[in-house]
């Protein structure tokens, strides 16, 4: 992609993709700043993928955050500065983040890590994932209708007013919002 041939990455270009900017910031740091990086949105869909799965090991952490007190911990802070202290090797930093989330140190200790090696990767590893989802990629979307419509499909659905539930998920489908019924609820996702 370049700009002199009319197509270069814009964050709405990203959002409309599906995409959240931290995903674009998790496939960026994934990389060493000094290489190229080597753009393409399958890549990018592996970024995101990855940024799921380390959500997956850091949401389980919020709010649980204790003093760093172990040796072992130190250990992985220390790590984590010199890769950093090392031309900013980020590929590498995020390899010390997933060793020390597989480790066996207490859970204080590793949500206290991950904060503060998050301060270097500013991926919002304090939130849970669906919530700055929402909040990325979903910026000038009418969450409150679409959230209205699907209540309004869960109530025609429990009525077995099945064409009333096939129209609203037809015009929920024409706003590009996705739809998972599962036995927890009803989901939602742009497309």
């Amino acid at each position: 992609m370049s700009k002199s041939s009319g197509e270069f990455l814009t964050v709405s270009l990203l959002m409309d993709r599906g995409f959240n900017p931290l995903d674009y910031r998790f496939f960026a740091i994934g990389s060493h700043y000094r290489n190229y990086l080597n753009f393409t949105w399958e890549a990018l869909e592996g970024a995101k993928e990855g940024l799921k799965s380390l959500h997956k090991k850091t949401d389980p952490l919020i709010g649980k955050a204790t003093a760093i007190t172990s040796d072992a911990a130190k250990a992985f802070q220390n790590e984590f500065k010199e890769a950093i202290g090392d031309d900013l090797n980020m590929p590498r930093a995020l390899g010390i983040m997933n060793t020390m989330l597989k480790s066996d140190i207490d859970d204080g200790e590793k949500a206290a890590l991950v904060a503060d090696f998050d301060q270097i990767f500013g991926l919002k590893l304090d939130e849970p994932r669906e919530e700055y989802a929402k909040k990325g990629a979903n910026d000038g979307v009418d969450v409150a209708k679409i959230e209205a419509l699907i209540a309004a499909r869960k109530e025609a659905r429990a009525n077995k007013n099945w064409a009333e539930s096939d129209r609203i998920r037809d015009e929920l489908a024409a706003m590009n919002v996705v739809i998972k019924d599962s036995k927890e609820g009803t989901t939602w996702e742009l497309k």
